[in-house]
Parts: structure tokens; C-alpha cells; sequence
């Protein structure tokens, strides 16, 4: 992010899926609020991540 790569969807989903795998979900959401354009490959893995790391209430919130 600090390189400038957040203009990248797949760079920034990408991290997006690897924080989530990791049980980063803080580090997850503050990629996902800092990305430039959010299309449905990062929502999909914000939501993924967010049920995975016991945070259903907020992956269905994400969803809708």
C-alpha cells in the first residue's frame, strides 16, 4: 500500500485474502477502507475473511 499498489484490485485483494487466512481482520478492513476502487473480487473476500475470523454480523452486513 505504501508503494502505491492500492490502484491494483487484484494487489489489494490479494491482501485483503491473506490478512482474512491469517485472522487479521482488523489489518483486513483497514486494506479494504484504503483501496481506490472496491469491485466484487474484494467485497467477496472481505466477506470471506470476516466469516472465517468469527465475524458473521459483519460479513453479512458487508454482503448487503
Amino acid at each position: 500500500m505504501k508503494k502505491g499498489l492500492g490502484a491494483d484490485k487484484w494487489v489489494v485483494s490479494a491482501l485483503i485474502d491473506m490478512y482474512g487466512k491469517c485472522g487479521c481482520a482488523s489489518d483486513m478492513l483497514r486494506v479494504f477502507k484504503e483501496m481506490a476502487h472496491m469491485d466484487v473480487c474484494s467485497y467477496f473476500a472481505l466477506v470471506w475473511g470476516l466469516s472465517q475470523n468469527g465475524r458473521v454480523a459483519d460479513a453479512l452486513e458487508m454482503f448487503r
